[in-house]
């Protein structure tokens, strides 16, 4: 991200980090310049309840899949100005060990359609 931060620079996605000299707590991490939406799209091996659940143990302990893999992709999507589409995450679980490609793949496209498709 810091070479997004550059002001000078070709490729300059947030010129400041959005904080204030009196406060600077207040409002850091909106100083982005892109403006929009955006959706995640996550392939994992966990299996699909692994997330959310309180009796597994550790970091995994009742937290979603957005809470766990994506707290740091949403911070920098944030940062650079970008909010993500709510409920729009995609997640195929559990692909090596129990893989179903064309069930993912065709789950994958009803997502897109769902998020992105209108009916005229």
């Amino acid at each position: 991200l810091t070479v997004g931060m550059d002001p000078k620079g070709e490729y300059c996605l947030s010129p400041t980090d959005g904080r204030h000299r009196v406060s600077p707590e207040d409002d850091y991490a909106t100083g982005g310049l892109c403006k929009g939406v955006y959706m995640a799209s996550i392939t994992t091996n966990a299996p699909n309840g692994a997330f959310c659940r309180d009796v597994n143990p550790g970091e995994l302990k009742g937290r979603s899949l957005d809470e766990m893999i994506l707290g740091i992709i949403h911070g920098n999507m944030q940062f650079i100005g970008l909010k993500k589409i709510p409920d729009s995450t995609f997640h195929a679980a559990d692909v090596v060990k129990n893989h179903k490609f064309e069930q993912d793949q065709e789950r994958f496209q009803k997502h897109l359609n769902s998020m992105f498709v209108t009916s005229e």
